[in-house]
């Protein structure tokens, strides 16, 4: 029989947020955050083991009230300019030497994304396993504004466009993707890369409006709304068709 794939959802709080401070630890929905994460996480098929790494006392008290493992990170990995790939590297390590395990996959999950399509986890994985792909992100179609029209604005105050001649109609712009904030999936030797791009990878497309970050007190207030009216992950198509109606309202009067 083939044994089980090793797979640990690692999820890092790093203290210290300017845009939304104590975000890691904030009740949404009557609720910690990462109890939303933790929800995501059981409701996988792949998921085996799950830990956190974090500096944020807070945080650090919620989730070992929740059972999770909390790794401490180490002050020279929690700063500002460290990439996020090196307190998810030194979890992994240090609960596989913890564990006398070795984990084939490595999910990070972040804790600040309480909102997400409904089981990204395990369409992260398969995706990564049927391509034989390093990394499985996930991405969501740059439609609120077209990237080829985004300006640079000199010292002067004159600006130019970035792209080369960008089309002047939207439906001639070829199809361009944001980064999402859902998730991503590695395959344990690539875990810790500085630019995970550079590797073999494939992406999981989702709908604007499955998933919300939270960086700043908008963002929560849109993830409350949200749940208020119970748009997120039950029924994104509502939300996402009503975005896009904005957005190609917006876009005609232009």
């Amino acid at each position: 029989m083939k044994q089980r794939p090793h797979v640990i959802a690692v999820i890092p709080a790093r203290a210290g947020s300017k845009g939304l401070p104590g975000k890691n630890s904030v009740i949404l929905g009557g609720k910690p955050i990462l109890q939303y994460t933790l929800d995501e996480i059981a409701a996988s098929r792949h998921v085996t083991h799950t830990v956190a790494i974090t500096n944020d006392e807070r945080f650090r008290d919620q989730a070992i009230a929740a059972g999770v493992t909390v790794i401490q990170e180490p002050e020279e990995l929690a700063g500002d300019d460290v990439p996020i790939g090196q307190p998810i590297q030194f979890a992994v390590e240090t609960y596989e030497r913890q564990m006398g395990i070795r984990f084939d996959a490595v999910i990070q999950c972040e804790v600040t994304t309480p909102i997400r399509p409904p089981l990204i986890i395990d369409r992260c994985l398969d995706l990564l396993w049927e391509a034989g792909a390093e990394v499985a992100t996930t991405v969501q179609v740059a439609t609120i504004y077209p990237p080829q029209w985004v300006v640079r604005r000199d010292p002067d105050g004159r600006v130019h466009f970035v792209s080369p001649n960008p089309p002047l109609h939207r439906q001639d712009m070829e199809l361009l993707y944001h980064l999402g904030g859902a998730l991503a999936a590695f395959r344990r030797d690539v875990v810790g890369v500085p630019n995970y791009l550079k590797c073999d990878c494939v992406a999981v497309e989702y709908t604007n409006g499955e998933c919300i970050y939270l960086d700043s007190p908008f963002d929560l207030l849109l993830a409350e709304f949200m749940l208020q009216h119970r748009w997120a992950a039950k029924e994104p198509s509502g939300l996402a068709k009503k975005l896009k109606s904005a957005t190609d309202c917006a876009m005609v009067e232009r």
